[in-house]
């Protein structure tokens, strides 16, 4: 992986052929340089800076209790005032709601993994929001037989703060 000052110094000097350099204008390659090499990134950052600025330094967050927790065939790491979002759930807004199915939890380095589930463990969250996914397009095509069906699909969401995760 090129280093951001080994990246411009090579692109400025021409080493780069121009298909070569197509490539590298890719917002997703620029969006990896920066993230993986410098800590603070320029007008194109697209991390949230306010979720950036909360949280909490690296020795703080490894001592903190975590579960793993699974709900609508995926799987999540949570913390205690996590926001995570999942596959919708039948629940209001403002209400509070529990996971029981933890496969895993812990604090530090003492992490009770269940086999499959932890017994007696429990995660609580509230619920912020119902919302609709982003759109995903779903386009359909037969070369030469002008066959295009196109389709737009937005999933149904719920945005849950975790506040309490228990053995």
């Amino acid at each position: 992986m090129l280093f951001r000052t080994e990246f411009f110094s090579t692109w400025n000097s021409g080493g780069v052929d121009k298909k070569s350099r197509n490539s590298l204008r890719c917002p997703g390659w620029r969006r990896r340089l920066c993230h993986d090499t410098i800590s603070s990134c320029g007008p194109g950052d697209t991390r949230n800076t306010r979720d950036r600025e909360q949280a909490p330094p690296a020795s703080e967050k490894e001592k903190a209790m975590f579960a793993v927790i699974q709900t609508g065939g995926k799987q999540y790491k949570v913390a205690r005032d996590d926001v995570i979002v999942v596959e919708k759930l039948d629940s209001e807004e403002g209400r509070t709601i529990s996971f029981r199915n933890v496969l895993a939890c812990g604090q530090g380095a003492d992490v009770k993994i269940g086999e499959p589930l932890v017994r007696g463990a429990e995660v609580k969250g509230q619920v912020i929001e119902q919302r609709k996914g982003d759109k995903i397009i779903v386009f359909k095509k037969k070369r030469r037989k002008n066959y295009r069906r196109k389709k737009g699909h937005r999933q149904y969401e719920t945005v849950v703060r975790i506040t309490e995760i228990s053995r």
